[in-house]
């Protein structure tokens, strides 16, 4: 059964009209949880050395073998292979233009059945948990919202009640900093009420700069969160890491190129924080 499904079913027999269940659902995201806690079947490693061939020099973060990894909804990874991140963050953090920090960066799938190599350093092994994410603002009584999340969360009166069916579905077990897909984490800094910086806030910004050249980016902040629903719903982030002690790692990628495999055209965002 699919998680939107099952929290649909529920959110049904404890009483919620349909409508309203809908419009909550469209907010609720699934994420993969990784961490170094056994729990089941390892599903795939953090550092070490890739144990498949890779033609390149860039430092290697992780892999995932997909067959491994727990279905969640609007993530369409591949169904086998292993998928493999690396980034060079304190290049890519230098970088002079983003076509520069791009090439500090690279996701390469391999197919499954490829020669392995049995001596790689296995790293850390990872294991994976799902859980549910919401947008900050949701659970926030009305007062705390924006006039773009009031205007939301009228659809969804009973947000706070669907928030807790959440948590009972799907209690938290602790946050990771290693996640795929979900809800881009943010690291600080806001671009209005609850819109904190994330490489989807500056996406949008950067859309609505190119929109609108004659404005200020302060003053394209009424239209930003309008523009920000547009880009989560066009892009994923596939894969977040915490890279060091300051630097955060982002792999985000379009829907549709994720769901054909064409990995070549994620984009990756490394962030500094002291």
């Amino acid at each position: 059964m699919r998680l939107h499904d099952q929290f649909h079913r529920a959110a049904t027999s404890s009483g919620f009209a349909d409508d309203e269940i809908r419009a909550f659902a469209a907010h609720l995201r699934f994420a993969i949880h990784l961490s170094r806690n056994p729990q089941g079947d390892p599903v795939g490693q953090r550092g070490g050395t890739p144990r498949h061939a890779v033609d390149t020099r860039l430092p290697f973060v992780a892999s995932f073998d997909c067959a491994a990894l727990p279905e969640v909804d609007d993530l369409p990874l591949p169904a086998d292979g292993t998928l493999l991140f690396f980034l060079d963050h304190e290049e890519a953090i230098e970088a002079d233009s983003e076509e520069e920090a791009q090439s500090y960066a690279r996701v390469v799938h391999v197919p499954a059945g490829a020669a392995v190599d049995e001596s790689a350093d296995r790293g850390d092994a990872l294991f994976a948990t799902v859980q549910a994410e919401l947008p900050e603002w949701i659970a926030l009584n009305e007062p705390e919202l924006s006039d773009y999340q009031r205007h939301r969360a009228e659809a969804v009166p009973n947000r706070l009640r669907l928030c807790a069916l959440v948590e009972k579905l799907w209690p938290k077990t602790g946050y990771s900093d290693l996640r795929l897909g979900g809800y881009s984490g943010h690291i600080g800094g806001l671009h209005g009420k609850n819109v904190y910086g994330t490489p989807e806030t500056e996406m949008a910004l950067d859309d609505l700069q190119s929109r609108f050249p004659d404005l200020r980016r302060h003053q394209l902040l009424a239209d930003l969160e309008q523009e920000l629903q547009q880009v989560r719903r066009e892009w994923v982030p596939l894969f977040q890491f915490r890279a060091d002690m300051v630097h955060f790692g982002r792999f985000f990628a379009r829907r549709d190129d994720l769901a054909a495999g064409r990995f070549e055209n994620v984009r990756c965002f490394t962030e500094f924080t002291e």
